[in-house]
């Protein structure tokens, strides 16, 4: 499947640590694009395009930026079905131009 609209729903607080007065039970919708997925036997291959510069030696920090990203995708809802994803490996390939 590729560029398929996904939502789903993530504590309110995830997004902002200084939301101290909201309840973890309070919501906020997190939607996108997934840019391509598959299935390989039991296992779903995920493929999120990213375009980002980084610098040699900096690997670490475009992993680290889009590491919540990958956790939001294991309960999505896409064409009005709840998908629960499980991902086993995330695997970031980098290219250095």
């Amino acid at each position: 499947y590729k560029e398929l609209p996904f939502y789903t729903e993530i504590s309110a607080k995830k997004t902002d640590p200084n939301l101290i007065n909201i309840p973890e039970s309070e919501k906020v919708r997190l939607q996108g694009v997934i840019d391509l997925f598959f299935y390989e036997g039991d296992n779903v291959i995920l493929v999120d395009y990213k375009t980002d510069y980084i610098e040699r030696g900096k690997e670490e920090d475009l992993i680290e930026k889009y590491k919540l990203q990958i956790q939001y995708y294991t309960h999505l809802k896409m064409n009005d079905k709840l998908y629960t994803l499980i991902i086993s490996t995330n695997l970031m390939l980098l290219h250095h131009i």
